[in-house]
């Protein structure tokens, strides 16, 4: 119900200049309502292990490799569009 109802613009110069300005150790995402393509190129210039919690954002993994680099972990619910889609690509398969 709430799903869609927020929006925010990131500016990315503001958000460079913040992931400078500080040597932040642990980056918690949580991906909705902003652009993550935008950010998660920003952040991977960081040495900080990143957290994504992807709950409802994105639809699609591929976005993931905008960070540029691996990230700790990717947090998925079962019942999220991400997880029944890698869920439904590797039918039968282990993953």
């Amino acid at each position: 119900m709430l799903r869609n109802s927020h929006e925010c613009t990131v500016d990315p110069n503001a958000l460079r200049q913040l992931l400078k300005a500080e040597d932040y150790s642990d980056i918690l995402v949580f991906p909705g309502g902003f652009d993550l393509e935008v950010c998660l190129p920003l952040i991977g210039e960081t040495t900080a292990r990143v957290y994504i919690d992807a709950n409802f954002e994105p639809s699609h993994a591929e976005v993931f490799q905008r960070l540029g680099r691996a990230c700790e972990c990717i947090i998925l619910s079962t019942s999220s569009m991400l997880s029944e889609a890698v869920s439904r690509q590797h039918s039968g398969n282990a993953i």
